[in-house]
This record gives structure tokens, sequence and C-alpha cells, in this order.
């Protein structure tokens, strides 16, 4: 499915977790032995114990329900482990909602929900991107995590993309105390001449920076003259 300027590319929905089994071995009617179950595909042991017993196994924090709760009970004579919560079985993961990653030094939007684990393809903005850039349409993959107990995208890969596909941003620039306003964009490379607030002319070039976004530096200013 394409987005004017997004496109998800991959993006299961539910997880869904085998069957809850269970491998028991009665002792009497009234006692359930030792009993061995996966819930979410995890295998948890459960003691011997009389009928009523409750036990409660916990599970990785990527699930939405974070408890497996199991209770001796008698049936027709003879006594066995029950999953009491069945929603467990449905094993959902959390979710990360709509947000944002940096790329770049540039905050790029992230408009769809996905499950802890799931991996979101998303195209750049063109709007955000030099004209040369936008029409390959570069894009990059995040991945839906847990940071510090948090749901967050965090960026998998780039797909190629090069910082120097996003332009200088307007920015103000400094020199001697003395403010040089560059109200437009440019892309990498670009040369500008400009006067600070006192009408004094400098030099500027949009510069790379490594993992960053170009941006705007002062290239020439041997005609500002700096009061000590």
């Amino acid at each position: 499915m394409k987005y004017s300027t997004l496109l998800l590319l991959s993006f299961p929905i539910i997880v869904m977790a085998e069957p809850v089994s269970v491998q028991a071995e009665p002792i009497s009617n009234t006692f359930c032995g030792h009993t061995s179950m996966r819930i979410c595909g995890i295998t948890f042991t459960a003691q011997p114990g009389p009928i009523g017993t409750l036990l409660t196994f916990h599970l990785p924090e990527k699930y939405v329900i974070r408890t497996a709760t199991v209770q001796c009970i008698g049936d027709h004579g003879r006594a066995y482990y029950k999953l009491l919560n069945d929603d467990v079985t449905s094993c959902a993961l959390r979710t990360c909602r709509p947000g944002a990653v940096t790329l770049c030094n540039t905050s790029c939007d992230i408009p769809v929900e996905s499950h802890i684990g799931d991996v979101v393809e998303t195209k750049i903005p063109p709007e955000i991107l030099i004209a040369s850039a936008a029409s390959s349409q570069p894009g990059f993959s995040s991945e839906c995590r847990l940071v510090n107990g948090i749901e967050r995208y965090q960026v998998t890969g780039t797909s190629g993309v090069s910082c120097n596909a996003f332009p200088c941003q307007p920015a103000t620039l400094t020199i001697c105390g003395e403010a040089v306003a560059i109200p437009t964009a440019s892309e990498m490379g670009a040369v500008l001449q400009a006067v600070t607030n006192n009408n004094q002319p400098v030099t500027v070039q949009c510069i790379g920076s490594g993992g960053n976004r170009p941006t705007y530096q002062i290239t020439d200013s041997s005609a500002v003259t700096c009061e000590e």
C-alpha cells in the first residue's frame, strides 16, 4: 500500500501464541501432580499441590498481560492445573503508537501503530529533502522496541540515505557579536553572500558534518571588524 509520503511495507498486526499445552503427572483425584505447561511459547513448571492451589507465572514485559495464573481444579474424579486468565493465550504484544524518530538530526514521523518486534518501512517526505534526493524516494526502517520499559520506534536501517540529502535549514549565525540571518534553505556546498545586522559582508557556505544534516557556516569574514 503506498502513501503520498510514507509507505508501510511490513506490518504484522497480531501475534498468536501456540495453544497452552500441559504435561502433568497425576497423583490423586484431590492433588495436582508436577506439571509442565507452555504459555506464549514459554515453558513453565507447576509444583504439586492440592485442589485450589493458585500459581502465578510472570511473562516478559513485551506482552500486554504480564502474568498467567493457573489453579489446581477437580473435575470428574481427576485433578489438574488449568489456566484461569484465558486472555493470556492470545499473547498480545505491547504497541508502539504513531511517533517520530530522529534521522540526521531531523525528525521523521511514523504515522502507524505496530507491535513489539515489528519493523516498519517509511519513506522520507520529499519536502524535507533536497530536490535531487527527493526523486529517488529514500527511506528508512524502524523497529518497535521497549526502551527503558517504554514502547518506542528505533531506526534500524537507512536504505543508503545520506545526511547530505537534507538541506541546510534557515539559520541565524553570529560573528563578533553580530547576527547573520540566512532565511533560505540550500543544498550542501551552496555558497551565499550575506551581511551582519551591522551591514558587514560575510560569506556563508552549506557544509556537511558527518552523521548530521549540513549546516551553514561562515567561511569568510575578513571584511568584519571585531571590536575588542
